[in-house]
């Protein structure tokens, strides 16, 4: 069973679709790669604790993508290109501090995850 995987700084562009097949993946570490998209299989990961995305190209996040990882504990996104936050991403986890990027848990969200999106274009528009 699978439980990791660690694939920084490795100039990847795609992840493989099958990811989505590792029930047992905990820790997804793909930071510092050339990723523009989250491939929506990752959703299916319902073990998934932890993602560190951050330093990658990533453009947007999918919609309902957090919906069934209720083993979430952190997700880094920083230093990404995403611009727009889908409306389900706001109602789970709120809209990130402008002064950090940290989404989490507060009397309007849903989830106890942090959710790190420092560095996006998404925090220098208006919320």
């Amino acid at each position: 069973h699978v439980s990791f995987i660690l694939e920084r700084n490795n100039k990847l562009t795609k992840l493989p679709e099958g990811l989505g097949l590792l029930q047992n993946l905990e820790l997804l570490h793909i930071s510092s790669n050339q990723l523009t998209a989250l491939q929506h299989s990752i959703s299916q990961c319902h073990s998934l604790k932890k993602i560190y995305a951050n330093g990658n190209k990533i453009v947007n996040i999918p919609d309902k993508f957090f919906q069934h990882m209720e083993n979430l504990v952190s997700c880094n996104l920083s230093n990404n290109q995403i611009k727009v936050l889908p409306l389900d991403f706001v109602e789970q986890f709120g809209h990130p501090i402008v002064t950090s990027g940290i989404c989490k848990k507060d009397s309007d969200c849903t989830t106890t995850a942090t959710i790190i999106l420092e560095q996006n274009p998404v925090l220098c528009e208006n919320q």
